[in-house]
């Protein structure tokens, strides 16, 4: 276990079926990962595998510079994030919100970040537990471009196995819904045929591998 918590580079807040996944995959690209979960004991696979455990979910959050959320809903996510010692800790940090619900919901959050002075990406996961980390995953995003570019560069980040360049969202149909003066990644006309969306994202590092150049765009 990591002995050094302020030196993780991602935190993962919610460690249900999918929050494993994605701290798993955090892990096995090599990136330092702190976990917290509202209930004990879930963490100890993660923890046996290299990832620090913290015992409070704002001490999880001061950890790292980017806190990746996925829980049941928002209604479960607002009972942690917003609790004035974690928004203070997330002040000045980026929060990804990979929970499930209404477009509605994403807005409200995406203002009272703003309004925290916190960096918010809203986001959705396409693809089961299962695929994370393997070319199967699907990821989108929203939220402000600069935001989400910000973190492609970092050499601690683009030098993961599986990390691409700057990407976009392909997509068929539906877009995704942006919260209010939020900004999808650029997209390019989806090609004929069957397509479903996806985002091969560098905030989200290592949970999408490099796909091949016919299917990783850059933006």
């Amino acid at each position: 276990m990591s002995q050094h918590v302020h030196q993780s580079a991602v935190t993962v807040l919610g460690l249900g079926p999918m929050g494993r996944a994605l701290a798993g995959a955090f892990l096995d690209a090599g990136i330092r990962t702190t976990v917290w979960n509202r209930t004990p004991g879930k963490d100890q696979q993660l923890t046996e595998r290299g990832a620090y455990s913290a015992p409070t979910p704002e001490s999880a959050v001061a950890a790292s510079e980017v806190t990746v959320i996925c829980v049941v809903n928002y209604d479960a996510a607002d009972a942690v994030v917003r609790r004035d010692a974690v928004a203070g800790a997330l002040r000045g940090r980026t929060l990804v919100n990979l929970t499930a619900d209404t477009p509605g919901r994403a807005r409200s959050t995406a203002a009272w970040a703003t309004e925290h002075g916190i960096g918010y990406l809203d986001g959705a996961i396409m693809t089961p537990t299962t695929t994370i980390g393997t070319p199967a995953a699907a990821f989108l995003h929203s939220g402000p471009e600069e935001l989400y570019r910000r973190h492609s560069p970092r050499p601690h980040l683009t030098r993961l196995p599986g990390v691409p360049g700057p990407v976009s969202v392909r997509r068929r149909g539906t877009r995704p819904l942006p919260a209010p003066g939020l900004r999808t990644a650029k997209r390019r006309p989806a090609a004929p045929g069957p397509a479903r969306p996806h985002l091969a994202s560098p905030v989200l590092p290592g949970l999408v591998p490099n796909r091949t150049a016919g299917r990783s765009r850059s933006g």
